[in-house]
């Protein structure tokens, strides 16, 4: 370039004949400097696009390492029940290592998911290059033990002296299961699944029983009149395990009208203004209904008798025992039952009780004894989760669909976790 310019020079001289000895040499450091000034930002230029290209490269290389931290926590969560041991390093990946760390953990409001908001960082040495923090949310394996008519956590379910587990009908394939973390025993007289009680062989006329009795150890079933007493049996099942976040739905009451004792009086129409938390027993008797309009708790035992009645689809919690005894819900329609959590050891429901309502009593020996009102021709309408369930005499009709009842946590959800949030920095 330099060259040309002094023979266009030269020649644009030789034209105008002023060409003289040494004026060239001038002209050209003249040109050699505009070309220096043209040239070396162009160099810096181009070093700098190059600079600029190697750190997109490394930054792009950093957020797929980071990414790679993000995967490995949502693989996690999707082969397992419970969350990985946070913080712990993943790689080498592109070159980094990368750092997974838990920022967060929180339960829904309804029990329906955990939440967990992890970070993923990929360092290169101990600096790091590139932060990715994302929410990932494990819905609540409800699905595996509310989908039960009956269900033991850990213990036996022994229905016997004409028990019954029947269903309501509006799910079609579930016609009343039963599920033990341990054994069961179905004995004469006494049948598992059907849509009513003469569907049952054992009530002496109609099809044989069509429930599923499955329990991790055995399971136990007599010979009826007509055929068995369940629709099929399986032993050595899977454990399931399913655990109800309580202290969300204290706090939920807590919230509410605090109560220094039992505000129920034993006749008339009483309605919670909204949650409630009552220090000491509730007793729901006499000829009293009461309508839930928010989560309630009770630091005592829940008693519900007489002709006592309780309705709305919300959630109540006893610190202490659940008993039942000729209480009543009435026949209430699905989705306007309650969900009654006990945190006691004894859950008792005794003579023609009949009650409309998910029992949910992870440290309860739950009985079921007495005889069945005719209306309505069950004693629970729901289900009932226990340590471990007794049926005697009795009849539960399961309310079929309970993934679609809002009040019962997790219920029915189950699937894959879920990325609801993603967040480069």
């Amino acid at each position: 370039m330099i060259v040309k310019g002094i023979m266009m020079v030269k020649r644009f001289l030789s034209k105008t004949g002023r060409e003289e000895p040494g004026t060239i040499l001038p002209l050209a450091l003249v040109l050699m400097m505009a070309a220096i000034f043209i040239i070396t930002p162009a160099l810096g230029f181009m070093y700098s696009l190059l600079t600029i290209n190697s750190n997109t490269q490394q930054d792009v290389a950093a957020y797929y390492a980071a990414d790679a931290g993000v995967s490995s926590a949502y693989w996690y969560f999707q082969k397992n029940s419970g969350p990985p041991a946070f913080p712990y390093a993943v790689g080498p990946v592109n070159g980094m290592t990368v750092s997974v760390t838990q920022l967060a953990h929180t339960s829904a409001s309804d029990n329906s998911s955990d939440n967990y908001t992890i970070q993923s960082i990929a360092l290169v040495g101990s600096k790091p290059r590139a932060t990715v923090v994302a929410l990932i949310q494990v819905p609540a394996p409800g699905n595996n033990i509310f989908n039960q008519a009956v269900a033991s956590l850990n213990g036996n379910v022994t229905v016997q002296s004409s028990g019954h587990i029947i269903s309501d009908g509006r799910q079609a394939g579930n016609y009343g299961n039963i599920y033990a973390n341990g054994n069961i025993s179905v004995t004469p007289s006494s049948a598992v699944g059907g849509t009513c009680c003469s569907a049952c062989n054992s009530c002496g006329s109609g099809t044989a029983a069509q429930g599923l009795a499955s329990a991790t150890g055995s399971v136990t079933v007599s010979n009826c009149n007509t055929g068995t007493c369940v629709g099929s049996a399986v032993s050595g099942a899977p454990s399931v395990s399913y655990t109800v976040n309580v202290q969300n739905f204290i706090n939920q009451a807590s919230a509410g009208t605090h109560y220094a004792s039992n505000p129920v009086p034993s006749y008339g129409t009483f309605t919670f203004p909204g949650p409630a938390y009552i220090t000491g027993d509730l007793t729901i008797a006499g000829s009293v209904t009461v309508n839930l309009t928010g989560t309630v708790y009770c630091t005592g035992n829940l008693t519900i008798g007489g002709s006592g009645q309780v309705k709305g689809a919300y959630t109540m919690v006893c610190g202490g025992n659940l008993s039942v005894a000729g209480g009543s819900t009435a026949l209430l329609a699905a989705g306007s039952i309650p969900f009654i959590i006990c945190q006691g050891t004894t859950v008792t429901v005794s003579g023609s009780a009949c009650i409309a309502a998910v029992i949910y009593a992870p440290n309860a020996a739950a009985t079921l004894s007495g005889g069945v009102p005719t209306p309505p021709g069950y004693n629970v309408y729901g289900a009932v989760i226990a340590k471990s369930v007794t049926v005697s005499s009795m009849t539960i009709e399961y309310m079929s669909g309970i993934h679609s009842e809002t009040q019962i946590p997790g219920a029915g959800l189950g699937g894959a976790p879920v990325l609801i949030g993603y967040n480069y920095r």
